[in-house]
C-alpha cells in the first residue's frame, strides 16, 4: 500500500505535537515516536500500519499497554471494580477497540492526526490507573465495596446503610462500614484496608456483642488482606463469621446472605 508517509507525519504534527517522528518498520509499518511516557519512564508504544483485512490504516499499541500496567497490577486489579470502569470508559470516549489486549483504532477518512490524538488521550487515560495516588486506590476500594453491597441489597431486597451506628452507640464510637437487614439478625460488613481498619473491626465487632448486648451476623471484605499485619488478621478471623478476601470474590457474600437471610 503506497503511503505518503511525510503527508501523515504533517498531521500527526498539526493535530498531536511537533515532538514526533515516524521511523520505517518495513512494508506497510512505521513506528510513531512521540513524548509521551509511562510514569517510570517508558514510551507509549504506537505502531502504524495498514490492515489487509479492513483495507485501513490503523494504529495499535501490539498489546504493550497493559503488559506494561502489568508490571504494577495483576490481573484481578486491572478487570475489576473502579480501574476496569476507567479503561471500558476511556475506550468509549476515543472509540478505540481492545482484542485479546490488543488497543488500536483504525483511520477513517485519511484523518491520521485525529486518530493519532484520540488513541494517545485513550492509552494515558488507561497507564494512569496505575499511578493513582494511594487517596485515590483507597476511594476506590470504598466506592466499589458500596457498590457490591448497593447490588447485594438490591437482589436480595434488603435494606443498606454506610456507616451505620447501632441506637445504642450513642457517641458513634462503632462505625460499621455497611448494615444490611437481613433476617432474623442484621449482618455487618467491615471493609477492611489496612491494619488499623483491622484492628477498628475486632474491637468494634466485640465491643458490639459483648458491651451493647447486640446479636448481629459480621463480615470482614478486605482490600488485600495478605499485606495485613498477621496477628491483626488473626483476631478479626477469631472475632467474625466471614471473612471475604477481596471484592473480586464478592459473590462469596452473594452465598452467605443467601444461607442466612430468613
Amino acid at each position: 500500500m503506497i503511503v505518503d508517509s511525510k503527508s501523515i507525519l504533517e498531521q500527526f504534527k498539526e493535530k498531536v505535537c511537533d515532538q514526533i517522528t515516524l521511523e520505517d518498520k518495513g512494508r506497510d509499518r512505521f513506528l510513531v515516536k512521540t513524548p509521551f511516557i509511562f510514569e517510570d519512564g517508558d514510551h507509549l508504544i504506537i505502531i502504524l500500519k495498514y490492515n489487509k483485512e479492513t483495507k485501513k490504516w490503523m494504529l495499535t499499541d501490539e498489546a504493550n499497554t497493559f503488559m506494561h500496567i502489568s508490571y504494577f497490577l495483576n490481573n484481578k486489579e486491572i478487570e475489576s471494580g473502579t480501574r476496569a470502569d476507567i479503561i471500558e470508559t476511556a475506550k468509549k470516549m476515543f472509540d478505540v477497540k481492545e482484542d485479546d489486549g490488543e488497543l488500536f483504532v483504525f483511520v477513517e477518512d485519511n484523518e491520521f492526526g485525529n486518530a493519532l490524538y484520540d488513541f494517545v488521550q485513550c492509552l494515558l487515560k488507561i497507564t494512569d490507573i496505575v499511578y493513582t495516588e494511594h487517596s485515590k486506590v483507597v476511594s476506590m476500594f470504598f466506592e466499589d465495596f458500596r457498590k457490591s453491597l448497593k447490588q447485594i441489597s438490591e437482589k436480595f431486597k434488603l435494606d443498606v446503610e454506610f456507616e451505620y451506628t447501632v441506637p445504642e452507640d450513642k457517641n458513634r464510637d462503632y462505625p460499621i462500614s455497611g448494615y444490611l437487614s437481613t433476617k432474623p439478625i442484621p449482618t455487618f460488613v467491615f471493609a477492611i484496608n489496612n491494619n488499623d481498619r483491622c484492628r477498628d473491626a475486632t474491637v468494634f465487632i466485640y465491643a458490639l456483642k459483648y458491651t451493647l448486648n447486640k446479636k448481629f451476623h459480621s463480615v470482614g471484605v478486605f482490600d488485600d488482606w495478605e499485606n495485613l499485619n498477621k496477628k491483626a488478621f488473626a483476631r478479626f478471623l477469631n472475632a467474625s463469621e466471614k471473612q471475604i478476601t477481596g471484592l473480586e470474590e464478592i459473590n462469596k457474600l452473594n452465598e452467605y446472605i443467601e444461607m442466612i437471610n430468613q
